[in-house]
Formats: C-alpha cells, structure tokens, sequence
C-alpha cells in the first residue's frame, strides 16, 4: 500500500536493468532485494496458477461471541498475503494460513467481506 515505495523501485530497476532482457525471476529477485523481504511466493501464487489466490471465510459462534474464522484454499502454503476485511467498523488487514484463523468480533453485522478489487485475492464465503 505504499505508491512512492512501488515508484522508487521502478526508477531503480529501470536504471539497474537498462535494455536488457531479463526473466520473471530476475524481477522478483530485484523486487524481493529491493524490499528485504522473500516475494516468490507471492508471486508464485499469481504467476503458476490460472486462479487467484482465494481465502474462505465463516462466520461462527464461540462462547457467545462472533467469530470470523478465515484460512486459504490455495496449493501454495508459502505466501503470506494479507487480506482486508471489515470488522466492527475498521478496516482489519489478516494474514490467512491453510489452517483455519479467527477473530472476534462484536456482532455479526459488523463483520464485512473485503473488496476484491482492491486486495487481488479471492474471498469465498461459506455458510454452515
């Protein structure tokens, strides 16, 4: 979420690779160095699969409270995308894993599905 952050790579990859042909590896090496951060799986997540990746989500009850329960259901474990839900009023960003996550809530009306649009990612939600 940081335009001038994404800019500022651009210019720099510009000038670093100049006109020379480069591969998709060489990008997310130059974008992961870039940010100290390991990005392949991200990248991964779009590039070898024809579907975006998709986080289910419930809505459940425990111990009198709602729960937004969350996980990914995608093939590759590795990635570490956040995704941004609506919960009790706040924009929420959460980190899915395969195994199913939660977060409570103060009411079942506050908790609101992303927008897709915005985050890349699929969301599904399940009804028990």
């Amino acid at each position: 979420n940081d335009d001038n952050l994404w800019f500022d790579f651009l210019r720099k990859a510009g000038s670093e690779i100049g006109l020379k042909p480069i591969s998709t590896s060489d990008i997310i090496q130059l974008i992961s160095k870039d940010l100290k951060r390991d990005l392949a799986p991200i990248f991964m997540a779009y590039l070898q699969s024809k579907n975006w990746p998709e986080v289910e989500w419930k809505i459940s009850i425990a111990d009198g409270k709602p729960m937004l329960e969350y996980r990914w259901n995608v093939v590759n474990t590795e990635q570490k995308l956040g995704v941004e839900f609506v919960l009790d009023g706040k924009n929420v960003r959460l980190i899915p894993d395969v195994e199913w996550k939660s977060i409570a809530a103060n009411s079942q009306k506050s908790i609101l599905e992303s927008n897709e649009r915005l985050n890349l990612i699929r969301t599904k939600k399940i009804t028990p």
